[in-house]
C-alpha cells in the first residue's frame, strides 16, 4: 500500500464445506466461512556510504559502482531477512521462523545424497498432504545443491544429470552451479540456491535447512519501481566536502498458509562433500 505501516490481509481458518446430498430435497452442507486477520509489518532494509567529494567529482563512475554495490547489500540484506527473521529489532518473520510451518526431521550419522533425495520428497509429500495443492519451488544453501549434484551410486555413477534427455535413474537434471534463480529440478521441482539459509543450525551447529513450498502462499510485497531507492545529500558533510549515498527501500513479507511450507533439517543436512 502507498501509505501505512503494516499490511493486512486474511487467512482462512475454517472453511466452507460440500458433501454427497443424502437425498433429494435434503439439507445441503453448511459451514460458515470464518477467516483471521493477519498483519505484515512493513519494515526498512537500508545502507549507506560516505564518499569524498573529490572521489565523486574526480572519479570516473564512482556513484554508479556505489549504487550497484548498495543495491547487491540491500537484495542480500532483505533476503536474509524473509529466511531467518524472527520479527524482533525491525525484521519481518521469516519463512524459518514462521509458526506452523511443516518439518521433516531426519537424523542420521551416515546420510547418502541418495537419502537427501529420497527425504525432500517426503517434504514435497508433506506439503500436498495438508495444503491439498503442490509445492512449486524448493530453496536450498549451495552446498546442499553440490552435494545432490555430487552424488554417486554404488557403481561411481553420478546420480545427479544436466540433461533430462540422457538422465537414467537420477536425483535430479539441470545446472546446480547457476545461483538465485530456477535452473535444476530436484524430483520434478525446480530448485534456487541460496547462501543465506544458515548452516550453522542444529545442536552441532554444522546443519543448514531446505524449504519445500508454495510461493503463491509466501508473500513479499516492495513499493513498486524501488530496487532499492538511492539518494544522494550533498549538505550533511558539507564542511568536510563528504557526500553520503544511501540506499533503502520498504517491504511487508508473511507466510500466509504455514502449511504451503516444509523445511527438511536434522543430522542429514549436516553432510557435506
Amino acid at each position: 500500500p502507498a501509505e501505512g505501516m503494516s499490511v493486512n490481509l486474511s487467512r482462512v481458518t475454517t472453511s466452507s464445506s460440500a458433501a454427497v446430498q443424502s437425498a433429494e430435497n435434503a439439507a445441503v452442507s453448511d459451514t460458515t466461512i470464518d477467516d483471521t486477520l493477519l498483519t505484515a509489518p512493513v519494515v526498512t532494509v537500508a545502507g549507506m556510504q560516505n564518499i569524498s567529494r573529490q572521489a565523486i567529482d574526480r572519479g570516473t563512475g564512482l556513484d554508479q559502482l556505489i549504487f550497484e554495490d548498495l543495491t547487491m547489500s540491500y537484495a542480500t540484506a532483505l533476503d536474509s531477512a524473509i529466511l531467518v527473521g524472527d520479527g524482533t529489532g525491525g525484521t519481518p518473520v521469516g519463512i524459518i521462523e514462521t509458526s506452523g510451518v511443516g518439518l521433516v526431521d531426519v537424523d542420521d550419522a551416515s546420510p547418502t545424497a541418495a537419502e537427501t533425495y529420497q527425504q525432500l520428497v517426503k517434504a514435497i509429500g508433506t506439503v500436498s498432504a495438508a495444503r491439498y495443492l503442490p509445492p512449486n519451488m524448493i530453496v536450498m544453501h549451495p552446498r546442499r545443491a553440490a552435494y545432490i549434484a555430487g552424488g554417486l551410486d554404488s557403481n561411481n555413477r553420478p546420480l545427479f544429470q544436466p540433461s533430462a534427455v540422457t538422465a537414467s535413474n537420477v536425483t535430479g537434471t539441470g545446472d546446480f552451479a547457476r545461483y538465485g534463480t530456477a535452473a535444476f529440478t530436484v524430483a520434478g521441482v525446480p530448485v534456487v540456491t541460496d547462501a543465506n539459509i544458515p548452516i550453522t543450525l542444529g545442536a552441532g551447529g554444522d546443519e543448514d535447512v531446505a524449504l519445500v513450498m508454495r510461493t503463491d502462499d509466501v508473500i513479499l510485497w516492495e513499493v513498486p519501481g524501488t530496487d532499492p531507492a538511492f539518494v544522494q545529500y550533498d549538505s550533511v558533510g558539507s564542511g568536510t566536502l563528504t557526500v553520503r549515498m544511501v540506499a533503502f527501500g520498504y517491504s511487508a513479507f508473511i507466510v500466509r498458509q504455514p502449511s504451503s511450507v516444509c523445511l527438511l533439517g536434522g543430522t542429514l543436512m549436516a553432510a557435506t562433500l
